[in-house]
């Protein structure tokens, strides 16, 4: 599958922003009211930040590239870790455009 040239373009000025020319780790934290409860219990936010912690401890220049589906985690994060790695101008939360790509 490929991107939308969009999204293709979003991807790599966030690149290009915020992780080009850094030691990068992406994080993925899927905590919306309406995850799976099994998603929210196996892998809460705080497992993940626990884990941030000690990357950034171990290498304190990381960078983290974040996708979540949560502005709370999203502002905990920014919080705690400081400017992180976003795409910017995500659209609503499960929406058609949201979802879509091209073959």
């Amino acid at each position: 599958l490929r991107v939308k040239p969009q999204l293709a373009d979003r991807i790599g000025e966030t690149w290009e922003r915020d992780l080009q020319g850094r030691r990068s780790v992406g994080v993925m934290i899927r905590a919306h009211e309406s995850a799976h409860v099994l998603t929210k219990e196996g892998s809460p936010p705080e497992w993940f930040y626990a884990r941030m912690r000690e990357m950034r401890s171990a290498y304190p220049d990381v960078a983290f590239y974040l996708s979540t589906d949560s502005k709370v985690v999203e502002k905990e994060v920014r919080t705690e870790f400081g400017e992180v790695g976003l795409l910017a101008g995500k659209s609503r939360f499960n929406s058609p455009e949201g979802t879509r790509c091209r073959l």
